[in-house]
Order: C-alpha cells, then structure tokens, then sequence
C-alpha cells in the first residue's frame, strides 16, 4: 500500500478481524476517516492501478515465451496482451521476474487474479465507498408551504402597508375567490375605471393674421419663389401683396436693417 495514505483510511479500508478461518464482510465503518485524507488516498490508489504500456506488455510476454518455449499458435496473444496491459505498471516487472523463475508454465490467472492486484482493487472498491458515504446529500425536510389563503392575506396586507392599492385589491380578489365569497366593496370600487368629469368648453377662436402679417407673408414667398426662377408664381403673389397693401412697404432685412438699426 502506498505510504500516501494515512493511518485512519488504512484502518478503514482493511479487512475485518476474524477469529478462525472464518472471514467477516467488510463493511463501512462506524467512525470515518477525514474527506481530504481519504481524497488523498484515492489519488495513490489509482495511481497504484495505472496500466501497463502496450511496449512493456509486449516485452513482458516475449520473455514468458522465451522462458518456456511456448509456440504461437499455443496461447492467445491478444488476451496475453490485454491481460497484461491491465496489469499495475509498477508490479509487472516482478511479477514477470517471479513468473520465469519458477518452474510452472504460467496462466492468465497468474495475472487476472494476481493477489496484488485484487488488493489494490478491493482497497479502491473500499476506499470509494468510504466516500460516497461521506459526501452522501442528508435528507432535507420538505418544506410546508401555509395554505393558500394565508399567503394571499400576506400579500394583501404587506401591499395594503406600502400603499399599494392596486396590488392590495388583486391580492384581496385572489383571497375572495380562495375563501369563496365576494370581494369587499373597496375592491370592486378600486377596480372601477375612472371617469374625469365633462367640461363644457368652447372651442378657441381661430386667430387670423392680420392685414401686415399677409403682406409680409406674401412677398416673403415672393422672393422665394424669385429666387428658384419661378417668376410667374412671385409676380402672382407680389399683385396679392399689392393689392392689401397699396403702398408698397418691404420689410427691411439683412444690411438694410441693420443700417436702419444703426440709424
């Protein structure tokens, strides 16, 4: 066993004692180890399982063959092989040394039920119990919803305190109907739209230009028809202008203006 493991996941992890021969279930036990210790022992477990190399595997299966003078037509190699790649990559190396020095051909069991490697398995097994154990959710009371009928006079009242009226009287039909009566009469009130008052108003008098505005308005229009050659329509406007205004007065603008103002 890796010597990242602490004391209190060894002790958890390990088989039960037993008097005799008879061997007692492993079962959780009853004070378990801390999460982060055992977090910690979970990462060496694995490691200590990490497979071996295709290369290595291959390696380790030719020296079994030369030791022994097993032919290829008398194994099956690809299950050697995927044996053998299952096999610890930190123990294949002695594993194989024990293998040829020994005088018995070996098997596939030699290395699928490799004591090693079913106590590094069951370890794991253990060891990822423990912490399913520790991180399993605690059941949780469901929670007790009041009834209906109390959540809704929460609603009205806590709408009523901040003044809402529209909120306090959706609040307060919503309770009507939970209760089975009618709304209050400051509900059905509140719900009512409302109406502004008729007003009796005359509509405004028109205002119409007076006489100097149409002549100044005239001859404007004038001069911009003038100005896009359009002569036709600003002779037209110019008689109009004429005619309210015989005399003929231009409204002073640009330099002539500001002479005049200067005057």
């Amino acid at each position: 066993m890796s010597a990242k493991i602490s004391k209190a996941v060894r002790d958890a992890i390990a088989d039960p004692f037993a008097l005799g021969d008879a061997q007692s279930e492993w079962t959780l036990p009853e004070v378990l180890p801390p999460i982060a210790e055992l977090r910690a022992a979970l990462a060496a477990l694995r490691a200590d399982l990490e497979p071996t190399a295709p290369k290595d595997a291959r390696w380790c299966l030719g020296k079994m063959r030369q030791r022994f003078g097993i032919g290829t037509a008398e194994i099956d190699a690809a299950a050697w092989l995927k044996a053998l790649q299952s096999f610890p990559r930190n123990m294949i190396f002695e594993a194989v040394r024990i293998v040829v020095t020994d005088d018995k051909r070996p098997t596939l069991e030699s290395f699928t039920r490799h004591p090693g490697l079913v106590r590094r398995q069951t370890d794991l097994a253990r060891a990822e119990a423990i912490l399913a154990a520790l991180i399993k959710p605690k059941p949780v009371a469901p929670v007790e919803r009041p009834p209906a009928a109390v959540r809704l006079r929460q609603c009205r009242d806590a709408a009523l305190s901040r003044r809402d009226a529209v909120a306090a009287a959706k609040w307060a039909r919503e309770l009507a109907a939970a209760e089975g009566r009618e709304p209050q009469a400051w509900v059905v009130e509140s719900e009512k739209p409302a109406v502004a008052p008729a007003v009796d108003q005359a509509p405004a008098p028109a205002i119409e230009p007076s006489a100097r505005n149409k002549v100044l308005m005239l001859r404007a229009r004038a001069r911009w028809w003038r100005k896009n050659r359009l002569d036709p329509h600003a002779a037209r406007l110019e008689a109009e202008a004429d005619a309210l205004d015989p005399q003929h007065i231009e409204e002073p603008i640009g330099e002539d203006y500001e002479q005049g103002a200067a005057a």
